[in-house]
C-alpha cells in the first residue's frame, strides 16, 4: 500500500521481539504483529520505511511503565537501566540493519524527569510521545523532541483507529 499510494511509514520494533519472532517465525502474540530482522530489513529498502527505536525490552508494564522510573530507583540506576536498554536495541540495528535510528519511541509515551536529556546524550535527534496532536515542526531542532502521535492499543482495530482521522 505504502508503494501504491507513494506514502512513506515509520516503524519502531520492539528489539527484544524482533529477535525472538527472527528466531522462530511464531506469532508471539495474537494482539501484536512483529517483524523479522529479514522483514525489518526489506522494509527499509523499500525507501518507504523509516525504522526508529522503541527499545530494546522496555515495552511491558511489569513492574516498569515503559520506560518510565520506578519510585525506588536512584537517578543513576534508571539512567544506567534505559542506557543498557536502548543501547543495546541501538546495536542490534546497527548489527542487522546496518542503521543507527536517530529517533526513539517512547513505549505507552510514558517518560520521566530526565527522559530527554538521557535520549539526547545517546544521540537522538527526535522524539515521540503518544500525545495524540498535531506537531508543529520548526528551524528550532528542539521542536523535534516530544512529538505526538496517534496510539493503536490492542483493543482497537484499525477501523477505530483511523476514525480518529475523520
Amino acid at each position: 500500500l505504502l508503494k501504491k499510494h507513494r506514502c512513506k511509514a515509520v516503524v519502531s520494533p520492539i528489539c527484544y521481539y524482533t529477535e525472538q519472532y527472527s528466531n522462530t517465525n511464531e506469532v508471539l502474540s495474537p494482539s501484536y504483529s512483529h517483524c523479522t530482522w529479514q522483514q525489518l530489513e526489506e522494509m527499509q529498502n523499500s525507501g518507504y520505511v523509516e525504522i526508529q527505536n522503541h527499545s530494546y525490552n522496555l515495552h511491558s508494564q511489569n513492574g516498569r511503565l515503559g520506560i518510565q522510573q520506578r519510585s525506588d530507583e536512584s537517578n543513576d540506576k534508571y539512567k544506567e537501566v534505559i542506557t543498557k536498554d536502548i543501547s543495546q536495541a541501538q546495536d542490534m540495528f546497527k548489527h542487522h540493519l546496518n542503521i543507527t535510528p536517530k529517533a526513539f519511541v517512547y513505549p505507552f509515551g510514558v517518560m520521566s524527569n530526565s527522559s530527554e536529556e538521557i535520549l539526547k546524550s545517546l544521540s537522538f535527534k527526535c522524539t515521540i510521545i503518544c500525545e495524540e496532536r498535531v506537531n508543529q515542526i520548526t528551524k528550532d531542532k528542539n521542536s523535534l523532541y516530544m512529538l505526538g502521535r496517534y496510539l493503536r492499543t490492542n483493543d482497537m482495530n484499525t477501523d477505530e483507529l483511523f476514525a480518529k482521522f475523520k
